[in-house]
């Protein structure tokens, strides 16, 4: 067995959840859908839906069991700018500015790990 072929036996065993960000790089929605197909991580893509399915879709990339979020219209984006702030206030961050920055889908994802709603982010 080589060293990847061990690398995707470790993953598997745990199968974490992984965020990333940079959905809308066709090569990273392959990646995703790869490591869902190969059971190596459940995966979350982040970045607008619609370019998303598009790029999968030029790619020839099956995206079922791939979670896809549009991180600056997902449901809970007031609460974790909230949080955000909460974490930031202290150092001078305002409220307007923890918005802002969570339309960064890096920041978005980053955020998703510290609150436990994944296991990391790439």
């Amino acid at each position: 067995m080589n060293i990847l072929e061990r690398l995707r036996q470790r993953a598997a065993s745990s199968l974490q959840h992984i965020v990333l960000p940079e959905g809308d790089d066709p090569r990273t929605v392959v990646a995703a859908a790869i490591c869902v197909q190969q059971k190596i991580a459940r995966i979350t893509l982040l970045g607008s839906e619609e370019t998303i399915r598009s790029g999968a879709q030029n790619a020839g990339a099956n995206l079922e069991g791939v979670e896809v979020i549009d991180h600056r219209k997902a449901s809970d984006f007031d609460k974790m700018a909230s949080y955000y702030y909460d974490l930031r206030r202290a150092k001078g961050m305002m409220a307007d500015e923890a918005r802002s920055a969570l339309a960064d889908p890096l920041y978005y994802g980053n955020l998703m790990v510290r609150m436990g709603r994944a296991d990391g982010s790439v």
